[in-house]
This record gives C-alpha cells, structure tokens and sequence, in this order.
C-alpha cells in the first residue's frame, strides 16, 4: 500500500472513532404537552397563580391548571399517546402531569376518561381510580361528596385510603358516599348520569 493510502486511511478511522460517540447519542425528546380544547360553550381555565382565560379553541395546558366548563358545555383534555378526559356540563378539573403520566383532580361534575396506556389517574374525593389495562373506558362522577363510577371497557382499580383496593372490570359499577365505602352497584342505575358526555361511543 502506497504512503498516500495509509495516511488516507489512518485519516478515516480517526474520524469514525471521533463521529461515534456521537452519532450513537441518543437524541432528546420533547416532554409531552397537555391540549384542551373547547368542545361546545363556555370553558375557563385558570392558571395556579389564579389568573384565568378563556379556551376558545386549543389550548396547551400545564400541570396545576384548572379547567372548567359551564352549563351546557364540553371539552376534552388529552395527552398524546397516554389517553383523552372529555369534561361534562359544570365540570372543574385540576390537572397534572409527571413523565408520561397525566393525572386529574375532579372538583365536580361528570368524566369520561379514555386511554391509550395505563398512565391515567383521577383523584375524587377521597378515592384514586387508575386504569389498570391499556385501553380503557370509564366515566366518573363527582358530586357534593357522592362519587359514581361506571366502566366501559378495560379495568379501573379504585383506592381509598382506608379500604383495600377493589378492581372493577368493564360493565361493572361502583358508588361511594362521604364515610361510606366503595361498592358495586348495577351500571344500568348510574346511566342517565353520564347522559350529557356521549362518552364513550361504544358502551356494553
């Protein structure tokens, strides 16, 4: 081999060790965002400092925002490839995220809460209800200390701090009151509850 080839190729092994570590560097991703969108009628959402505006549209949303929708209105929260919270008529949420994770405090009123993994959370009252599958169906409802939750498709497991945890499949569900524990009641008697969300399209 010539002196020009050697050099040539001493060169170019220098440069691949060089490029490397770098080209075997794993790329950054962006943290996933938080979008609401307003659905139909009137929806606010204030900000942890307490100022407040209107969703007219899209929104990005971000972890200790409150959502709240008026009477007759609608909107969804979603977050990409993690799930979709469709916010029923005089609905207060406060949402949070951590990771991939999206979780949800519901002040009042009524949710349908769909998702793509089990990565979804909401806080009502004094109960925790998870989703347990990666897809799953559920709708929630809050209201003066009365919780009611119907699911749909997939599993939802259910925790209060006093109480052993109770794992409710789909087409089952479950109340509780202030000082009562969790129990399964029939769907059926819980349904015209969930009438306004049109969530999710396809029920048992």
């Amino acid at each position: 081999m010539s002196k020009k080839l050697l050099v040539f190729a001493a060169l170019l092994g220098a440069t691949v060790a060089m490029a490397g570590p770098a080209a075997s560097k794993p790329t950054q991703t962006d943290p996933p965002v938080i979008v609401a969108t307003n659905l139909s009628g009137s929806v606010f959402v204030q900000s942890p400092s307490g100022s407040q505006r209107d969703l007219i549209s899209t929104q990005v949303l971000h972890s200790g925002d409150v959502v709240t929708t008026g009477d007759d209105s609608l909107a969804v929260i979603v977050l990409a490839d993690v799930g979709k919270v469709t916010l029923g008529p005089t609905t207060t949420v406060t949402t949070f995220t951590k990771g991939t994770d999206l979780s949800m405090e519901l002040g009042a009123g009524t949710l349908c809460v769909q998702t793509d993994k089990p990565g979804v959370s909401v806080n009502a009252g004094s109960i925790t209800l998870a989703a347990v599958d990666r897809s799953t169906a559920f709708n929630l409802e809050q209201n003066t200390g009365d919780t009611k939750l119907a699911v749909y498709k997939g599993t939802v497991r259910a925790v209060t701090p006093d109480d052993s945890p109770i794992t409710l499949h789909a087409g089952a569900a479950a109340a509780s009151s202030s000082g009562v524990a969790v129990h399964e009641i029939p769907l059926a008697s819980i349904a015209v509850d969930f009438a306004a969300l049109n969530c999710p399209e396809v029920q048992p």
